[in-house]
């Protein structure tokens, strides 16, 4: 499924099907904090939209909503992170409010865990 994503400027991150490709100024409105293409098929997409709506204000429960629905757990942040060469600065803030507000870990506890799983995944598939 193909569409995009929108911050609302109360937070709020909305869903549009492509019928807004339509028309090309659909997204340009003082209420549009920031938009985004989406491909449900894309694992990066899901990422990026929820670690740069984190960082710019999104609501909480509507990110918890769409992580639990994507599917976006410590496991597929550490895939995401290798496809990732060099995350911008929105995308680092996010992880860090995606660790603690999402999976309930501290800063320190989830890049610990990420290393854990990278190291452990690393073992399983050269050995």
């Amino acid at each position: 499924m193909i569409g995009y994503y929108y911050l609302h400027i109360n937070g709020d991150l909305i869903y549009k099907p492509t019928i807004v490709d339509s028309d090309p100024s659909y997204f340009d409105s003082d209420f549009v904090k920031k938009y985004w293409r989406f491909d449900s098929e894309d694992r990066n997409d899901a990422w990026t939209i929820i670690l740069e709506a984190l960082m710019l204000g999104a609501d909480i429960n509507r990110i918890k909503e769409l992580s639990s629905k994507w599917g976006l757990t410590l496991e597929d942040f550490c895939k995401f992170a290798q496809r990732t060469l060099e995350p911008n600065e929105e995308l680092k803030k996010g992880i860090v409010m995606f660790a603690s507000a999402i999976l309930g870990l501290a800063e320190d506890d989830f890049w610990k865990q990420t290393l854990e799983r990278k190291k452990n995944e690393n073992y399983t598939t050269t050995n």
